[in-house]
């Protein structure tokens, strides 16, 4: 779990090659103990970094041992992620169809948990689901995920008064680029999404 989490830090300071090298070292200690919950977060983790080192055959590899993995353990909030994971896969190839097969599996579960409840990080799925149906999806696809999203962060303002603690929480990469996005919205006059 350690090694995990070093790699999100890695991952989200750009130092691919690191995050890649704790995914992998988390992967490993997870085969060998047995933990197919870990291993599929592994798994899962190491596509994203494939994808973003543009890398799609081995994101394909990773995202859909990983899918395979949590179909095996029944667990619908992690699917979502392998599916978000994969949408962005497919549209980076340009197979637009197939990304937005794998959207709207993501979409569709929103409807049973639309906090991503039990996701490893909800509001990134959020930002990825959004950005893939920004490009293949229906605006109004695009517009409720943004909305769902700015609810978890409303929701995590209005509980929060540290005025610290809630400046940290919009500088996280995906939550600032959801939150500029909706106040972009609300300033043009186009509404809350």
């Amino acid at each position: 779990m350690v090694l995990s989490n070093m790699g999100h830090v890695a991952r989200n300071q750009g130092d691919l090659e690191d995050a890649k090298a704790y995914y992998q070292r988390s992967l490993n200690i997870r085969r060998e103990v047995g933990d197919r919950y870990g291993m599929a977060i592994s798994l899962n983790e190491l596509g994203a970094v494939a994808l973003m080192e543009h890398d799609l055959a081995q994101s394909e590899r990773y995202y859909r041992e990983a899918l395979s993995i949590r179909r095996g353990l029944q667990q619908p909030y992690h699917l979502a992620e392998d599916w978000i994971g994969l949408a962005r896969l497919n549209l980076a190839r340009e197979e637009l169809e197939t990304a937005m097969d794998y959207a709207k599996k993501a979409a569709a579960y929103l409807d049973v948990n639309p906090t991503l409840a039990g996701a490893i990080d909800p509001l990134r799925d959020f930002r990825f689901l959004w950005e893939v149906l920004q490009a293949v999806g229906t605006a109004e696809d695009a517009d409720r995920v943004l909305s769902l999203a700015v609810g978890i962060m409303e929701k995590f303002l209005q509980t929060n008064e540290d005025p610290a603690a809630r400046e940290m929480y919009l500088r996280q990469p995906h939550h600032a680029l959801l939150w500029s996005t909706y106040e972009r919205r609300i300033r043009s006059g186009m509404g809350g999404s």
